[in-house]
């Protein structure tokens, strides 16, 4: 029975983790306790020590390939130990008989390997059938492992392309305040709503697909600092200047990013538990330079002190999960003002 439990824990965090497209339980599973819980903290706290910029990025962007080899490693490592415990339960039944556990670890090792050695043989039905799932076990297993890479690469890749565009838009600078600076410099800002729609098909399908499957998160993005939640909170405060600040832009595509992107940050903090902090108000005077910026690059604006109290509550819908998710995942936080 013991047996029979261990690999039911595995193939339920299998499931959950590789099969099922949807978010679910973080009870009673693996690989949110070895990632989320034993991993990834000291990972991220060693990491932080790194100086350089660039070996820090690099180090941290190992993290979430050497985390697929380790829990695939951890999955194969349980489902050897719980059929090591049934072989170990009817060691009789195989010639010759099993005399220590670790003789049971090596046999459900080679089963579940389908290597098949043959100086082990099961000599009863009982035997014969728990080897043959074993093996069947096995070849599941590994099988769902290296389907779920490719899925991954295909994720990551409709991922990147958009930050890769954005992050060359922004020259590094991440910011939505620069973004719509930019825009107003290379005369561009008829473009924006279409951007947006852009930006909203790709919220809709990373949100999906980070939600469901969240070893997602802990791949960095490509390039240098592009972090996808960096983007998403410079998108979003780009979204709200245009919808509290900029005349004409108000109930549009950039009120549906807004909605979208502030429910999808909350809901990834909510399922990661992360403490969230009181949102605290942009100070006027931060306010109040972006202003000043925006209206000498030509946008036509609401009245300063309106926008100011529109700004401000409707930053805080989405601010603090951003903020929670950037020190979580060891990503810069979109800046406001980014130096000229």
């Amino acid at each position: 029975m013991l047996g029979v439990i261990i690999i039911g824990l595995v193939f339920f965090d299998v499931f959950h983790s590789v099969v099922l497209p949807r978010p679910s339980t973080r009870h009673m599973r693996i690989s949110p306790l070895l990632i989320g819980h034993i991993a990834w903290r000291p990972y991220r706290r060693l990491a932080g020590k790194i100086q350089d910029d660039r070996t820090r990025e690099d180090v941290l962007g190992c993290f979430g390939p050497l985390m697929f080899l380790m829990l695939t490693f951890v999955w194969l490592s349980l489902l050897a130990t719980g059929y090591a415990v049934i072989f170990w339960g009817i060691r009789q039944q195989v010639q010759p008989a099993l005399s220590t556990f670790s003789e049971a670890f090596y046999f459900a090792g080679t089963s579940i390997l389908t290597i098949g050695f043959g100086d082990v043989v099961p000599l009863t039905a009982q035997a014969r059938a728990t080897a043959l799932a074993a093996g069947a076990s096995g070849l599941a297993l590994l099988g769902l492992c290296f389907s779920f890479i490719f899925n991954l690469q295909g994720f990551l890749y409709e991922r990147e392309v958009p930050l890769a565009v954005l992050g060359s838009r922004l020259e590094g600078k991440f910011s939505g305040l620069n973004l719509l600076l930019q825009h107003a410099k290379f005369g561009t800002v008829e473009h924006i709503r279409s951007d947006v729609r852009d930006w909203e098909r790709w919220l809709g399908a990373v949100s999906e697909s980070h939600r469901d499957f969240p070893l997602l998160c802990y791949f960095r993005s490509t390039g240098r600092g592009e972090n996808w939640i960096t983007c998403l909170g410079s998108m979003l405060d780009m979204c709200n200047i245009l919808n509290t600040c900029v005349e004409n832009y108000e109930n549009g595509e950039c009120l549906f990013f807004h909605r979208l992107g502030s429910s999808s940050a909350q809901l990834l903090a909510v399922y990661l538990n992360l403490p969230i902090n009181v949102c605290e108000l942009m100070s006027r005077e931060a306010f109040d330079e972006g202003y000043d910026q925006l209206q000498e690059a030509g946008f036509k604006l609401k009245d300063r002190d309106a926008a100011w109290r529109a700004f401000g509550p409707s930053r805080c819908e989405y601010a603090s999960y951003i903020s929670a998710l950037c020190v979580y995942y060891a990503a810069k936080e979109p800046r406001w003002i980014c130096s000229k």
